[in-house]
């Protein structure tokens, strides 16, 4: 039985790397939620360029042949709507920081 006790504790994950998973959780949940929040503020195109080349990682040059735009409308709207979205996660943040009391 004793042995059993040990195993399942040397089993349990260190608390170091269950804080690093729940950071990285409450991250990918902030930025959604500012996704959300932001999306209606951009016209389609803007923010089809935006995921292009943010979230699915796509090299400008390659989004801006397959949109047949120019590479600088690429630039601009992952700026434009970067910019935006990282106003948007500090304001949260900010919202949320009683938590942090």
């Amino acid at each position: 039985m004793a042995a059993d006790v040990e195993y399942s504790l040397l089993e349990l994950p260190d608390e170091r790397q269950l804080i690093a998973e729940w950071n990285d959780e409450c991250q990918i949940h902030l930025l959604q939620v500012a996704s959300a929040k932001i999306r209606h503020e951009f016209d389609t195109a803007t923010w089809t360029l935006f995921e292009a080349v943010w979230q699915h990682r796509r090299p400008p040059r390659e989004v801006a042949q397959q949109f047949e735009c120019d590479i600088y409308r690429v630039y601009r709207a992952k700026h434009a709507v970067l910019k935006r979205l990282q106003e948007e996660v500090q304001r949260l943040s900010e919202d949320s920081s009683y938590l942090n009391r």
